[in-house]
């Protein structure tokens, strides 16, 4: 058997690289299909028009994102702590945003979410697809918290939503600012999020 074609791979990271980096109206087909080292006809083998593509590319990014959730979520730790980490993970992606000298960029999602979330109702309803996982993804720990005994959470699904505003919104600051340093900055907005939505459990003794 003949070795498998990785170009839909190749077409998919190149777009999330370049997505990430300029804009989606900015890029073309062809300019993707280049950059890739994939012809045109094997593009529209794959996907029918670029939104195809870039469903695609919010895809990788859920993935990521899932699996974020699910090594912090199993690892050792207080709740506040496992928030620090996704905090952590998201300030080294904004540091390797930053390295091809071009600037901090945000979070990969929110900025498609600005970009088209009023233009395409397909592409709106896939990265609500992702925020939905982002939030899920917190109210999982902040659920095990409480299971655990750790926390009283009033109300885990309103936080989780509130951590992940907050989120998005530093991000988007540190991608003005060009500093991929605010989350760390305003690392207390974030756990006093966690401090405001948790009742102190009741002494045992």
């Amino acid at each position: 058997m003949g070795r498998t074609s990785d170009a839909r791979e190749r077409l998919i990271e190149t777009a999330k690289t370049k997505f990430y980096a300029s804009s989606y109206h900015a890029l073309g087909v062809n300019e993707i299909c280049r950059a890739a080292g994939v012809n045109k006809g094997s593009f529209y083998h794959f996907f029918e028009t670029k939104r195809d593509l870039v469903l695609a590319v919010i895809d990788e990014h859920s993935c990521a994102l899932q699996a974020w959730f699910d090594q912090t979520r199993a690892s050792k730790g207080t709740l506040t702590e496992k928030v620090q980490r996704i905090l952590s993970l998201c300030t080294q992606e904004l540091q390797e945003s930053q390295r091809d000298d071009q600037g901090v960029k945000g979070c990969p999602c929110g900025n498609l979410a600005l970009e088209l979330s009023t233009q395409d109702e397909r592409v709106r309803l896939k990265l609500q697809e992702v925020f939905s996982r982002f939030e899920q993804g917190f109210e999982a720990m902040l659920r095990d918290a409480a299971n655990a005994g750790e926390v009283i959470v009033d109300d885990p699904r309103k936080t989780a939503r509130s951590l992940v505003a907050v989120l998005e919104g530093l991000m988007l600051m540190a991608k003005v600012q060009d500093d991929p340093t605010v989350l760390r900055q305003h690392e207390s907005v974030v756990t006093g999020l966690l401090a405001g939505s948790e009742r102190a459990m009741p002494n045992s003794n």
